[in-house]
């Protein structure tokens, strides 16, 4: 995807965060390993998980959400991966249906039908149903705004609104075009939006902060094309998840765009072994990070 192509989509997609914030009491530790095994790829321990608690933790949507999360690592995780896509759109209208947005509602169940409305945009737009997404979006706006100012009582709204407030703002300075699509939406503040993630970037809950910083790298190596500053955000989240395909994926993007090619070619080797030693990844996985490296570093050549 073209950088300046990403700006636009991933504020209409609210940059869906692989979410693995709060769970509810009893169930805390279960949906909490189920969101650390998808982190580190083990991908079928996720599933065996999900599978052996569906009947019990099905009125918890907290762990629908874990759910959604999953099918759509696993959906950016493979080309052979699309039916992932069906699977989070019966998850969401399932939760959707059970779950609705009114005045006694909680922070955290506020938090998680943000999160769950903002995957269906997503899944829509890399359907390239724009329409659709655009109607997802207009939900999603009607439910994150009751959030806006709750930042400081309950911290995950510090990454909602600070990805809310930085790529609107973004969305808006570079696409006027749209700016009659955007009209129906509250203006973004940039630096506001950078003030908060950073905020969350410090947070004590591991979680919040590996959100933040995940962001906080595709924002410096997207947008600003700060290269130093997106690796800096990129080791952080390998040293926690070194197994994590994705993240190794950026730091050879990183290098590649900052011109260490040596590094960068250095890199899809380690992808190649942290894929070829994962016994929970299909084959097409196996490949699927690997031959997108290939194919960036023949392009630059």
């Amino acid at each position: 995807m073209r950088t300046d192509s990403f700006a636009l989509l991933v504020w209409l997609a609210l940059l869906i965060l692989p979410v693995h914030l709060f769970s509810d009491n009893a169930d805390n530790k279960l949906i909490d390993r189920i969101y650390t095994e998808t982190s580190l790829y083990r991908f079928r321990t996720a599933d065996s998980l999900i599978k052996a608690n569906e009947n019990r933790c099905k009125s918890n949507p907290t762990f629908h959400l874990a759910v959604i999360n999953y099918y759509w690592w696993k959906l950016i995780s493979g080309q052979q991966n699309a039916v992932y896509a069906k699977k989070i759109t019966e998850r969401i209208e399932l939760v959707a249906r059970n779950n609705k947005v009114n005045s006694q509602i909680s922070d955290h169940e506020l938090f998680v039908l943000i999160s769950i409305y903002a995957f269906q945009a997503r899944v829509s737009l890399k359907d390239h149903a724009y329409f659709s997404a655009l109607s997802a979006l207009s939900t999603y706006y009607s439910i994150i705004k009751q959030s806006f100012g709750r930042e400081y009582r309950y911290s995950p709204f510090l990454l909602t609104s600070g990805l809310y407030q930085f790529f609107s703002g973004l969305a808006r300075d570079r696409y006027p075009i749209f700016s009659p699509l955007l009209n129906q939406f509250a203006s973004g503040n940039m630096k506001l939006g950078l003030y908060y993630l950073g905020n969350a970037s410090l947070s004590d809950d591991m979680k919040i902060k590996q959100e933040a910083e995940y962001f906080l790298m595709k924002i410096h190596f997207d947008i600003h094309h700060d290269y130093k500053e997106a690796e800096k955000y990129c080791q952080l989240l390998i040293k926690k998840y070194p197994d994590n395909l994705l993240f190794q994926y950026y730091l050879f993007k990183i290098w590649l765009a900052s011109g260490q090619v040596a590094k960068a070619t250095d890199q899809i080797e380690v992808l190649e072994r942290l894929s070829k030693r994962n016994p929970q990844l299909t084959p097409d996985e196996k490949r699927y990070f690997v031959d997108e490296s290939l194919k960036e570093l023949n392009k630059r050549n």
